[in-house]
């Protein structure tokens, strides 16, 4: 049972980015797993950019980047104590995602349209910390590509450090996906673009763009874990060029797994050559939390951390804990650990620094690496010939 709080009573004065509205919250938005308070706000797009802003409890919030990327308008903030906050807007709807450190809890508020004809939103508290995602392993590979041109862009990614290269993607959504979400087009935006944020932060020169937004009639089981839909959905059609519309990778979105992981996705599948480009993630994971970019990592042959995984192709392809511990920052394909609680959107490259401390390690952790010399196997995967 979802329990409507009045999460928003506690606002210090300044700036707030919402206020409470007197409407009751629409329970289709709030049935979300793990999300324990869901209240209907007014947001005040007019704060959004601003140098400083407030959400629920006084949580003052700093600017630290603002961008435009197609039609929507990203901006990502920084709290006390490693918060983080992702807002997207377009025209009058916004999405948010909002981190906060209390006393070594990590909080999880998500902002997000209610409706696809007003201005309604709706605020939810998550009830726990996000689970880490999960890897599956392909048995048969199904190669898709001929060896000689997987060996000729093998190369070239090795020797190319520049050139920009453009991989595209199908977004499908399950039933209670497409049931609880007012904005399908809006979100599934929002999770490129901070797919692409994490690229362009970790110097990798890979953009990600989207090819299709598919309603699918896979409908969520409370016993199906995330690595069970995945499978279910890598049978959902008779081939894999057909599940990704002719497009490089597909990815499902799903409200719910059987625990409180937030995704799964196949190895290697781009590294390979393989056409078996394919995750799964939850909503609330998507973006902000970045598992969206997490899972086409694992396609691309990224690992979590050492301690989280083996990476039986690259030795350098894992995730990197940022600093001493207590520092409190880890890399995006990194699991969670006691002083690393904060996932920032950055793959590790141990060319780049984060507030003064390395983000990767030559040897064990260059997730940048990894991507940038396979780009041009994953951008060649499919040819985007079919209309969506």
């Amino acid at each position: 049972m979802i329990l409507l709080l009045p999460v928003l009573a506690g606002l210090a004065a300044g700036t707030p980015l919402l206020t409470p509205s007197s409407h009751p919250s629409p329970l289709a938005h709030c049935k979300e797993q793990g999300v324990v308070t869901c209240q209907e706000v007014e947001v005040h797009l007019e704060v959004l950019g601003q140098q400083e802003v407030e959400v629920p409890w006084g949580e003052v919030l700093v600017l630290e980047d603002a961008w435009e990327e197609g039609t929507l308008t990203l901006y990502t903030y920084t709290g006390a104590r490693g918060g983080q906050a992702f807002f997207s807007t377009r025209e009058s709807k916004v999405l948010g995602s909002v981190t906060v450190v209390r006393e070594d809890r990590v909080m999880v508020y998500q902002l997000e349209p209610c409706s696809s004809t007003s201005s309604c939103h709706v605020w939810k508290e998550q009830g726990e910390e996000f689970g880490e995602e999960e890897q599956v392993h392909v048995g048969e590979r199904g190669i898709h590509l001929a060896e000689h041109v997987i060996e000729e862009l093998e190369e070239r990614g090795r020797r190319n450090r520049e050139d920009i290269t453009t991989f595209s993607i199908t977004f499908y959504t399950t039933v209670e996906f497409a049931e609880q979400t007012a904005d399908i087009p809006l979100f599934v935006d929002t999770a490129i673009a901070d797919m692409n944020k994490g690229y362009e932060d970790s110097d990798i020169p890979v953009r990600v763009e989207l090819h299709c937004i598919r309603a699918s009639t896979i409908s969520e089981s409370p016993a199906m874990s995330s690595s069970d839909m995945l499978h279910m959905f890598s049978d959902y059609m008779g081939s894999y060029d057909e599940i990704r519309a002719s497009a490089d990778a597909a990815q499902l979105l799903a409200t719910h797994f059987s625990s409180s992981t937030c995704g799964s996705g196949y190895t290697y599948t781009a590294s390979s050559g393989s056409g078996h480009t394919l995750t799964v993630v939850k909503k609330s994971c998507s973006y902000g939390y970045h598992s969206s970019g997490h899972e086409v990592g694992h396609n691309y042959g990224c690992q979590h951390n050492q301690e989280n995984g083996h990476n039986s192709h690259y030795d350098y392809g894992y995730g990197w804990f940022i600093g001493p511990p207590g520092f409190g920052y880890r890399t995006c394909m990194a699991y969670s650990a006691d002083g690393y609680k904060t996932r920032l959107n950055r793959f590790s490259n141990p060319t780049l620094f984060y507030q003064d401390e390395v983000t990767g390690d030559f040897g064990e952790a260059d997730n940048a690496r990894v991507i940038r010399e396979n780009r041009f196997l994953m951008a060649a995967i499919g040819d985007e010939s079919k209309q969506c």
